[in-house]
Formats: structure tokens, sequence, C-alpha cells
């Protein structure tokens, strides 16, 4: 929200329709967003009356969108929009969703801007709306904001994108943000109402990354026989050593631990993803039992060339999450996405040698799924090239790394236009002695998404201009490798029915 607050959202002189995705090379196919405008922060994720609904910021507004397969999704009309006048007129902006004595209930941050005569800068506060049966209609609480300040007698650096949960007969509240010349925190809030709140005590203050400024988009949930605390942190990034290009690096963290007496107790920590562009993730517990996850994918281009564009970021593709046997956490796409497959592609035991990339003879697109599984041997790297053009001036490379222990997302060549961000981003990966190395990957145009082992996510976008850059090559480099099987998939459309804009 701090950035968003900062950059604005103006896209008032554009208007797409659905045909975008067939005039911009770089419009996703399968992710879901809004046909135009910038979407970001997932805020919003419940399972409710046998769907996946999901809620996410678009405009300073929450949008809704519903699907029984996580594939499909149809839009419905923005469930919040901020009220003029109102101590959410400055934006709805992100929180939580969930169930509170049988009813859909929303708490959100309402930004409050401060009368004329009143000399004060604008507030974050959390605010509460209620939902009807079908998630539809919501109706803001007459009694907002039912947390209007931070708490007294500290010096908070941010307050702002509630979560709750209930322990026992007791609601409890995250608000993230920090304490000056402290560090990073989520505020933690108990109520027995759900409307009267109770400030209690900084909460995962022991986590590894609390020297940040503060927190954003705190969850909190229990995974296995544990308990999961989610933060997301912006961190400063030069882009070429160029003060006026310093872009933003954004992560989702957590930290895994033990729960009892309203406290929480780190064991172990880590990044939900390690590509650079996997932000403000939410999670919910679905009918099968799974704990599912979804984060922002946003842009690797400046402010002004998405705007020019008219539409920026996407909602990742849901992630099952469970505990790994060292008490990370573990990342599977969910069996649901297999319905996107079309044509299908196999191939098996090719011998790698330290050459130019070999590629893969008709396979190409700029929607595919790929499952690669590499026996290292003796290579110091090895991996896969996508979206390669011909003469090979385009490519992006998933490089592993033996010696490391590390795959990395090389966006290098993966534009001849020199305006879109190209960094590294780099993820460890402990393979046992016998173990191969696999990657999983949803390619959607500039989207894309890597799983590595189950242990590791990469997200990245990339922006490619030829026409043909679309070729699927693998390689090693520093001895041979063996590719032991791939198989990829050309994937289809899955563009969302309806649009918010429509509403």
């Amino acid at each position: 929200m701090h950035q968003q607050l900062e950059t604005g959202l103006d896209f008032s002189d554009k208007e797409l329709s659905w045909a975008v995705h067939e005039t911009d090379p770089h419009f996703p196919c399968y992710h879901l967003r809004t046909r135009e405008d910038a979407v970001n922060d997932p805020c919003g994720a419940i399972w409710w009356g046998g769907e996946y609904h999901l809620f996410y910021q678009w405009n300073a507004r929450w949008v809704h969108a519903a699907s029984s397969d996580l594939v499909h999704w149809r839009h419905f009309p923005p469930a919040l929009v901020p009220t003029p006048g109102s101590c959410d007129e400055g934006g709805c902006w992100s929180g939580s969703a969930g169930e509170v004595d049988g009813r859909p209930v929303i708490l959100y941050t309402g930004v409050d801007f401060p009368p004329p005569d009143q000399p004060r800068e604008w507030r974050q506060i959390v605010c509460m709306a209620t939902g009807s049966d079908d998630l539809v209609n919501w109706t803001k609480f007459p009694g907002n904001p039912v947390i209007g300040d931070p708490p007294p007698d500290l010096h908070v650096t941010g307050f702002r994108d509630p979560c709750f949960w209930k322990d026992g007969d007791t609601w409890c509240m995250l608000i993230g943000g920090g304490i000056s010349d402290q560090g990073a925190t989520a505020f933690l809030y108990r109520s027995t109402d759900f409307r009267s709140w109770e400030y209690v005590h900084p909460f995962g203050s022991d986590s590894p990354d609390v020297t940040n400024k503060y927190w954003e988009c705190p969850d909190f949930f229990a995974l296995g026989d544990r308990h999961v605390l989610l933060t997301s942190k912006m961190s400063p990034q030069l882009w070429n050593g160029s003060t006026d290009s310093c872009r933003t690096l954004m992560s989702t963290f957590y930290s895994v631990g033990t729960y009892s007496n309203q406290q929480f107790h780190v064991e172990s920590h880590g990044n939900t993803d390690a590509g650079g562009h996997f932000y403000a993730a939410k999670t919910l517990l679905d009918g099968k039992g799974r704990r599912l996850l979804w984060g922002w994918v946003w842009e690797a281009r400046r402010t002004e060339v998405w705007r020019e564009a008219g539409w920026s970021g996407a909602i990742s593709l849901p992630r099952v999450l469970t505990l790994g046997h060292n008490g990370a956490l573990r990342y599977d796409p969910p069996e649901e996405l297999q319905a996107l497959r079309d044509e299908h592609w196999e191939f098996e035991d090719i011998t790698l040698q330290e050459a130019d990339p070999a590629p893969l003879d008709a396979l190409a697109g700029d929607c595919l799924e790929l499952v690669a599984e590499f026996k290292p041997a003796g290579a110091d790297q090895c991996g896969l090239t996508l979206r390669r053009s011909k003469d090979g001036s385009e490519q992006t490379r998933l490089v592993w790394r033996a010696s490391e222990a590390t795959l990395t997302v090389d966006r290098s060549q993966s534009s001849l236009d020199p305006e879109p961000f190209k960094f590294p981003r780099s993820g460890r990966v402990e393979l046992a002695a016998d173990e191969n190395l696999r990657l999983h990957v949803f390619l959607d145009r500039s989207v894309l998404e890597v799983f590595v082992n189950g242990q590791l996510c990469l997200t990245s976008r990339i922006y490619p201009t030829r026409d043909d850059s679309l070729g699927v090559a693998v390689f090693a480099k520093g001895g041979r490798a063996l590719l032991q099987r791939l198989d990829a998939w050309s994937l289809l459309k899955a563009l969302p029915v309806g649009d918010p804009g429509d509403a």
C-alpha cells in the first residue's frame, strides 16, 4: 500500500477489451487479472460455498473473482470501493477475508484523509465489512473504523493489512508495521466480539528480517503441527547504478514455529519465492484440506511503460503448501492446473555436453508447462533455455550451478529492449546425493513461474521483442549432464469471465 499511494494508479486514458491478449504479446493468457489497469495484492482468499473466492487490489478497490477449479475464474462487481467523505475515502486497501460466526467478513485497511480544517496527516485504519451469502454484496460496518490508531506510546513506521483467526473463544488480529528504532513487526490485537479490539504485544519480532522498516500483508495459519507467519517487505535495489531508475525489490518471507498463549516462537524461516516478483502472499484452507498460496506478480518495467500499456501485474498461480522434514515450506502446483494442458511433447535420455544450447525440435511457444528432470552428473551447470530466438539473441536461461547448489533465472538476454529490468535472481536447493534436479515451469508470455524440487519457487517477468523468441533448448557446461526426461504442454487460454470495470 505504501508504494501504491506514492505512485498513484491513473489509467484514465486507457480503455482495453479482452482482445488485449491478442494485440499485446506480454499480456498473460491464463493468469488471473483484470483486462486493464493495475492489479496487485491478493488481499483476501476464502473457501466458501464449495468455491474458491479470491479478492485482490485494483485501483484502491477489492476485486472479487471466484472459481470452482482454480483455472476458470469469473469476476463480480468490486466488493469494496472507497466511500467519499468517509474514513476509507483514500482507498480500500489490503486485508483479509474469513468466516466469523457463520458470516463472511472482511477486515481491510482504510486510508482516512483529514478534513480541510484539521492539520494532520492521513491515517491508516482498520475497517470491517460483512458479506451476503453469495459474497457478491458487502456492507461496511457503521462503526468503522474498528481500530483507528496504532498502539499508544509507540512510534510506528507502518500500520496496515490486517489478518485474523480464532484462538479458542478469542479472536486475534495481526496488523503489519514496525516500530521506530526496533524494526519490523506485526501488532497483535484480541477481541471477544470482533468489534472492540485490545492491543496485546508485538508478534513475530524474533523473525530474522525485523531489521526492515516495516512488514506488510501478514498472514498466520496452522500447517501440520506448526504455525506459519507470512510477512512481506520491500528493500531498495539500484538498476544500472542510476538513482532515477531505483527499483524496489519485494518479497514475502515465512517463519515456521510453535504457537501457544498468543505467543509465536520461530524455529525456521525462508523466502517464499526467490524470483523477486512475488509479493503480498495470501492463503486459504480449501475443502480438500490444502493450504493454497497466491501472490502478486509485479512488473519488471518502469511505471511509465506499463501505464502506457494500460495494464500492470497479475495474480500468481496457486501453490500447495506443505512442511518439509527440515521445517521449511514446500511448494507444488495443484493438480487442477493440468486442465490447461493441450498439445504434448516428450523427450528422454538426451546427453548434454559443453556446447551451444541444444534446441528441442518442434517444442516452441509462449504459453507452456514444462517438467524437466536432469541428472547433473559431472556438469557444473545445466538447465533450460526459454523464449529463445533462432539466432539466440533473445533467451531466458534457468541455470543450475552444482558447486553453489543454486537455480538462477538469468534474464540478461531476455529482451533486446533495454528498458525491462534484467537482473538475475537465484535460490538455493539442497539435492541429496542421488537426487535429480526437477524443474516444473509455467510460462505465460511475460510471466514465468518455476518450481524446483518442491523446495524453491522463482517468479519472474520477461519481455521478448522478436516474433521467433519461442524456442526451448537444454544445455550443460563444465562437464556432461543427462536430460533424463522432459514433458511439455502448450497451455490453453483461460481468461476470466467478466471484468470489474463493467460493473
